[in-house]
């Protein structure tokens, strides 16, 4: 999903850049630009939403939890994450029920271009659901610290390249 991300990004800085050369060069324009940004901005946010969460680039408040004792702490986190992971299932279902009456009716938006927005709808149950998921790894990696297991590392393994597939 982060990969998807991130090509999605790619295709999005094109697109303006297209447009900026367009523009600046031949005194016209990319006709949807914007439209089509908007919609990518999408995939581009629930594309790469579960990857934050699980390498803990999410926000974190720990001002209960790190003072609690390892083991208690570890399951505070624990049902804290499952209550999270409750919830995001059933946004998971609400918008997945959206995105299917939206690529039923052919929903679009309209502007300089008219373009459709069902594919943005589903792709935000998708980045959900695998949030959801990276949610209750989460909640299963508290439990064991608080069974005195070792905490996961948040990083690749030593060595590892970060930005590389093989780093991982």
């Amino acid at each position: 999903m982060a990969w998807i991300s991130g090509l999605m990004i790619l295709l999005m800085m094109g697109l303006v850049v297209a447009e900026v050369v367009l523009r600046k060069y031949f005194n016209t324009t990319l006709k949807g630009t914007i439209e089509y940004s908007e919609i990518l901005l999408v995939f581009i946010v629930f594309g790469a939403i579960a990857h934050a969460q699980q390498i803990g680039g999410h926000v974190k408040t720990e001002l209960v939890t790190s003072r609690l004792p390892p083991r208690i702490g570890g399951y505070v986190r624990a049902v804290g994450l499952v209550i999270v992971a409750a919830l995001l299932i059933w946004m998971t279902q609400a918008t997945l029920a959206r995105g299917l009456d939206s690529m039923e009716s052919g929903e679009s938006r309209v502007g300089v271009k008219e373009v459709p927005i069902w594919p943005a709808r589903l792709a935000i149950p998708v980045g959900l659901f695998f949030l959801a998921l990276e949610t209750l790894f989460t909640a299963w990696d508290a439990l064991r610290v608080a069974h005195g297991h070792e905490p996961p590392s948040d990083g690749p393994p030593e060595g590892g390249d970060p930005t590389t597939p093989e780093g991982y």
